[in-house]
C-alpha cells in the first residue's frame, strides 16, 4: 500500500509524527462489530463529547490507535472510546501518540463473545501495565454485563456501583450504568443522564411541539389582545362622537337660550 505525502509540517494527531515516522490508522478489523455495539461507540463519543464540549483541554475519541512507543508502528491498541485530559481539544486525531498527546484517563470497551478473551486479558493487561490507565470500561453486550476497573497500586481493581447504581469515574466526574433503553448510560457533571440519539430527536419533536402549542397560544392572545384593542378603538370613537354631540347639544341649547332672552327683551310682558 503506497503511504500518502508526509506534510511539509507536523500536524498534530496526524498519520504521520513529528519523527516523521508513519503511524497507520486504519487495520484490518477481525472482529465483527453488531448494530448495537456501533450505536454505542457512537453514543459513547459523543456523549462523552457532549459532556466535555466547554473544556478546551479535553480530548475525546473512539476506535482509534493509541501508539506509545515512538518509532515502532507494532506497539499500538485501539480503544472503543477514551478519554485525554491535558490536551487539547482539536483539531481531531488520525492517531495518539502517547509521547506527544498524555496517557488516556479512561479507556472504554464494547465487549462481546468474539473480543471478551482479549478485553479481559491482553487489553486489559496493556491498559494496567504498558499505558497506566486510571480506569477501564467494559460493557459485555452479550451478557449485558457493567465491569468497571480502577488502577490501585498498580492493578486494576474491580469496582462497586455506588449506592445510586452508578459507577462513578474518581478523575473525569462523570458517571456510567446499565440501561434498560441503550444498554449503557452516560451521567454528566451535573449527574443528568446524557441522551442517546434518537432520545434527542425525541427531545427536540417534544419541544418542537410544545414551541408550535406556545407560538400558537402566543398568536391567539395576540388576536384576542388585537381584537380588544379595536373594540377598545371603536368605543373611544363612540364615546369622542357622542361627547361631540352632547357639546353641540349644549351649543344649541346655549344658543336657544339666548335667542329666548333677547326676544324677551324686545317683546317685554304687558303689565296686568
Amino acid at each position: 500500500m503506497a503511504l500518502p505525502a508526509s506534510p511539509r509540517r507536523f500536524d498534530h494527531g496526524s498519520r504521520y509524527g513529528a519523527d516523521g515516522i508513519y503511524y497507520p490508522a486504519e487495520e484490518e478489523r477481525t472482529v465483527p462489530l453488531s448494530e448495537q455495539a456501533l450505536r454505542l461507540i457512537a453514543y459513547l463519543y459523543h456523549a462523552l463529547r457532549y459532556v466535555f464540549e466547554a473544556r478546551e483541554d479535553v480530548h475525546v475519541g473512539a476506535d482509534q490507535f493509541l501508539y506509545w512507543e515512538p518509532g515502532n508502528i507494532e506497539k499500538k491498541i485501539a480503544p472503543d472510546g477514551f478519554v485525554i485530559q491535558g490536551v487539547p481539544h482539536e483539531p481531531p486525531r488520525a492517531v495518539i501518540r502517547i509521547w506527544e498527546e498524555a496517557v488516556p484517563d479512561l479507556v472504554i470497551e464494547i465487549s462481546s463473545e468474539g473480543s471478551r478473551g482479549d478485553d479481559r486479558g491482553k487489553k486489559l493487561e496493556i491498559y494496567q501495565n504498558v499505558l497506566r490507565v486510571p480506569e477501564y470500561l467494559i460493557y459485555d453486550e452479550d451478557r449485558d454485563e457493567l465491569l468497571f476497573f480502577r488502577l490501585e497500586g498498580g492493578v486494576y481493581r474491580r469496582q462497586q456501583p455506588a449506592a445510586d447504581g452508578r459507577y462513578h469515574s474518581a478523575g473525569l466526574g462523570v458517571a456510567f450504568s446499565r440501561d434498560t433503553e441503550i444498554l449503557l448510560r452516560i451521567y454528566g457533571l451535573d449527574g443528568a443522564p446524557v441522551p442517546e440519539a434518537t432520545e434527542w430527536v425525541a427531545l427536540y419533536r417534544e419541544m418542537h411541539t410544545q414551541l408550535e402549542a406556545e407560538r400558537e397560544r402566543a398568536e391567539r392572545e395576540w388576536l384576542r389582545a388585537e381584537e380588544e384593542r379595536r373594540n377598545a378603538e371603536t368605543a373611544r370613537r363612540n364615546a369622542e362622537s357622542e361627547r361631540r354631540r352632547a357639546d353641540q347639544l349644549a351649543l344649541e341649547v346655549e344658543r336657544l337660550q339666548a335667542e329666548l332672552e333677547r326676544l324677551r327683551r324686545q317683546n317685554p310682558p304687558e303689565e296686568a
